[in-house]
């Protein structure tokens, strides 16, 4: 190893950290290949467990955590290196509510990581948190195959084409139904009341096809019921 960027000798980091020589030598490498260059922090124990999480995929062994607190650094407390399973609340064979459980505490951890302001706390809380993150994306893709195989979710490209013929067929029934109606009362009924229910008929139903020709700009069914295509004593 190089003795210009380093306070003490091999022997001694490998007491430090209870490693071989062989594996300071790796870490150097590892550190010397990086982009930009990133050496182990040796001589900074409390800086390791970031060192480690910036360039390996394995989590932070014990080893680097026990000696960040040898060296009588706090920083990596034990309510910020393990999640108390126990303590989360989960249901048994729900992997949604596990993983979601298991999310959240990794984002408070993550929060705590932040406001503290150290950075071997943040990189091991990002990490843990990315993971959580994953399993839950997992868990939510798992949900919807089951979903779709015992039919609880239609698929959209499924739903699409048939919303779309089911609104055509509501449209084609629409257009004609004033006159349906009236067909069977236009003879009991006298004229002028022909006229007033003809046009209140036409009226709610242009009504109805105006919400059916303009459902994307609503949200939900109070803007429905508000729309107001015109006043009806226009038609009258």
């Amino acid at each position: 190893m190089n003795a210009e960027n380093y306070q003490r000798k091999s022997n001694d980091y490998q007491k430090i950290y209870g490693v071989s020589e062989r594996t300071i030598d790796r870490w150097l490498e590892l550190g010397k290949l990086a982009i930009p260059p990133d050496l182990p922090p040796l001589d900074t124990p409390s800086a390791m467990a970031a060192w480690w999480a910036r360039h390996m995929k394995q989590r932070v062994p014990s080893n680097l955590i026990f000696a960040a607190r040898s060296s009588g650094s706090s920083e990596l407390g034990h309510e910020v290196t393990s999640i108390d399973i126990q303590s989360l609340e989960t249901a048994a064979g729900d992997a949604l509510k596990q993983s979601g459980a298991y999310m959240a505490a990794a984002h408070q951890h993550l929060t705590k990581a932040y406001a503290s302001g150290d950075d071997a706390r943040i990189e091991i809380c990002h990490r843990r948190w990315i993971k959580a993150l994953e399993a839950r994306r997992k868990a939510e893709s798992a949900a919807r195959e089951d979903a779709k195989i015992t039919g609880d979710l239609i698929p959209l490209a499924e739903l699409l084409p048939e919303l779309s013929q089911l609104l055509q067929v509501i449209r084609q029934r629409s257009d004609g139904a004033p006159r349906r109606v009236l067909r069977r009362f236009e003879y009991d009924l006298p004229p002028e009341i022909v006229q007033q229910l003809t046009a209140a008929l036409n009226f709610e139903f242009e009504q109805f096809r105006a919400v059916l020709r303009h459902l994307k700009q609503f949200k939900t069914s109070e803007e429905v019921d508000q729309f107001e295509l015109e006043d009806p004593g226009a038609l009258l």
